[in-house]
């Protein structure tokens, strides 16, 4: 079981808190704010009000022993970096920190910060790819930046093979599995040979950067 410190109980921090307990991980969550600790208390493995960017704070609940930390707090820059800081300092592996731009992201990044989310940018993203791709499969992000999302093939690439399709030479995209037209979700796929031939109304399972595949949609239609 995956054990996660969720720092910062706004909306942001409370729904991630939440979400995660609802999938089986351990959160133990905490916030300056009573109200906000409260508020989570029931449905959180473990929720403390405490002052997160205290080292020996964050000790005296064990958070050196998370997987993970989440800081969540956007809106107090210096709270959130000095957090950062903090959670770094007491060897936290992995610590994810919300920024509001690009040059948030790079201080977080230089106090300790594995992994930096400029949250409006994100949602954008994902918008996008939802607005482009409302197929019966949801885009599934693999990493930050990067996706698998359903193709329904038609247009000027049916008939090609997938070697001559362009869809890896043109947009940096790889093929990683095809469900025969009609197929319903999750039955009749298999991986195709760089000899398959695109049929129209077949789906495509594509994976590469958001931005390929948002330029692969602008480009290919379909």
């Amino acid at each position: 079981m995956k054990k996660i410190l969720v720092v910062g109980l706004g909306k942001l921090g409370r729904t991630l808190a939440e979400s995660l307990s609802g999938h089986g991980a351990e959160v133990l969550a905490v916030d300056s704010q009573k109200e906000f600790v409260e508020d989570v208390q029931d449905v959180v493995a473990f929720a403390a009000q405490l002052d997160a960017t205290d080292a020996d704070a964050l000790r005296s609940i064990e958070a050196e022993r998370v997987d993970a930390a989440v800081v969540t707090m956007g809106e107090d820059f210096e709270a959130s970096a000095l957090a950062v800081a903090a959670l770094r300092e007491i060897g936290v592996p992995r610590i994810v920190a919300r920024a509001r731009n690009a040059r948030e992201a790079k201080i977080l990044g230089l106090a300790g910060a594995t992994q930096t989310i400029v949250l409006e940018q994100e949602v954008g993203r994902r918008l996008a790819l939802q607005l482009l791709w409302p197929q019966e499969l949801d885009a599934v992000q693999l990493a930050r930046g990067y996706s698998v999302v359903p193709w329904v093939a038609a247009g000027s690439l049916v008939g090609r093979t997938l070697a001559d399709s362009g869809l890896r030479s043109r947009w940096g995209l790889q093929v990683i599995g095809v469900r025969r037209a009609g197929a319903q979700p999750g039955v009749g796929a298999e991986v195709p040979a760089p000899d398959h031939v695109i049929s129209a109304g077949e789906v495509l399972l594509l994976v590469g950067t958001d931005e390929a595949l948002v330029r692969f949609r602008r480009e290919a239609g379909g």
